[in-house]
């Protein structure tokens, strides 16, 4: 398994946690701080996948989005938690997707 080294949580993800956001909230209410987010994790990670490895950086054809190590449904304290967070691949065939459903 890759090692992913975090950095300092974005101020946005305290933000969302401080008004009792669901994810669903941040992702309407601070589409900035989301970006802002998925370009750190993705920074941390190199542009790729964090469960395949595939390129994510500029010129992907992937849909890229921020997953949950620990599902946000299992795991509500951790919604907001950066070390819970990473980037991945948003597709049926090798991504978070695939994984979800395998």
């Amino acid at each position: 398994m890759k090692t992913i080294n975090k950095t300092e949580a974005n101020d946005c993800l305290r933000t969302a946690a401080n008004n009792a956001w669901s994810w669903d909230d941040f992702h309407k209410n601070d589409q900035p701080g989301y970006n802002a987010c998925r370009e750190q994790g993705l920074a941390e990670q190199l542009n790729e996948c964090a469960y395949t490895g595939l390129w994510l950086g500029e010129g992907t054809k992937q849909s890229v989005h921020i997953d949950h190590l620990r599902k946000k449904a299992l795991y509500p304290e951790l919604t907001f938690d950066w070390n819970n967070l990473f980037v991945a691949a948003k597709n049926l065939e090798c991504g978070a997707d695939y994984w979800i459903f395998r």
